[in-house]
């Protein structure tokens, strides 16, 4: 597990700092695609690859038997870490667990992050809501909170816009 979770966090850190600058992320790293960032060996064929979405404010759409996460910055050193408010519809979604990702290089700025794991159960929406709070259950001073909105999908594409079908009424008046 060790050395899954060192290539994980370097891509993930490498990921999240490319979203933070502004520049894309560099092409033997993450791959990022639709908002996310898909987790991979530095090969780029780790079988265990799954997409990570930062943006709250862009909608999270996957398939049916996916795994996917939300990666959010987080600073265990100092006792905080993210948790669900709540629980996502358990029928569309099944949380996995959270895992800490370290910084592995000792450039100013860099910090941890944390990987909050879902599996799609089945055809839906869920909201995910997460709140970060310390080491004593309570949220911290700034209050931060992470609203994200997953369509879960057979195929993890949109589902197709509903028809329009459009009726005309005639009437006819007597005299």
């Amino acid at each position: 597990m060790p050395c899954r979770r060192a290539t994980i966090a370097v891509v993930a850190l490498a990921a999240l700092l490319a979203g933070c600058s502004g520049s894309e992320a560099p092409s033997a790293g993450p791959t990022t695609s639709a908002g996310a960032t898909t987790i991979a060996g530095a090969d780029g064929g780790d079988p265990r690859a799954f997409p990570v979405f930062i943006d709250p404010d862009q909608p999270i759409l996957v398939a049916v038997g996916a795994r996917f996460g939300i990666l959010l910055p987080a600073e265990h050193s100092a006792g905080f870490r993210w948790q669900l408010v709540g629980r996502p519809d358990p029928g569309v979604l099944a949380p996995l667990g959270n895992e800490l990702l370290t910084s592995t290089t000792a450039l100013p700025g860099d910090g941890d992050a944390e990987v909050i794991s879902f599996a799609a159960r089945r055809e839906g929406n869920a909201t995910v809501e997460l709140r970060y709070v310390g080491s004593d259950g309570n949220p911290d001073p700034a209050g931060r909170t992470a609203r994200f909105s997953v369509t879960v999908t057979a195929t993890g594409e949109p589902p197709p816009a509903p028809e329009t079908t459009t009726t005309t009424t005639t009437s006819t008046r007597r005299r």
